[in-house]
């Protein structure tokens, strides 16, 4: 005979939750600097610290594209808090799927911190989407 306890059903669960979000089209794992996603994002906050004086034509060019007004104003602001700030630490970098990204970043001196999502575009290059 077959005992089921809740503590049984509990663990069942449990194991079924991760290894379910395991094989998600979402699945988390952490990005280095040597991938070549990690590489793109360091470009990308160092390319936007200096960009603060035209950070318009900085989101026309590493902005994703299809948002809405509030989106693209949301990431404008977020761009231009992280452009004026007088330096920026990447904190962590993760990845959720195969075209979803978010950053972590520290902006000094206030010790600050902000996530970033961004998006992987047709032809691979990322593009900011917006805060996390």
């Amino acid at each position: 005979m077959i005992r089921i306890t809740l503590n049984s059903v509990v663990i069942l669960l449990v194991m079924w939750v991760v290894v379910g979000c395991s094989n998600s089209k979402y699945k988390h794992r952490r990005l280095t600097e040597d991938s070549r996603q990690g590489r793109a994002i360091v470009t990308l906050v160092e390319s936007l610290q200096h960009s603060a004086d035209d950070i318009e034509r900085y989101i026309a060019a590493h902005g994703a594209s299809n948002l809405t007004a509030s989106q693209a104003q949301g990431l404008e602001y977020a761009l231009k808090t992280i452009a004026e700030a007088e330096d920026v630490e990447i904190a962590g970098m993760d990845a959720f799927g195969k075209r979803i990204y978010r950053v972590t970043l520290i902006l000094k001196p206030k010790e600050a911190t902000i996530a970033m999502l961004l998006v992987e575009a047709d032809d691979k290059s990322l593009k900011w989407a917006g805060a996390n």
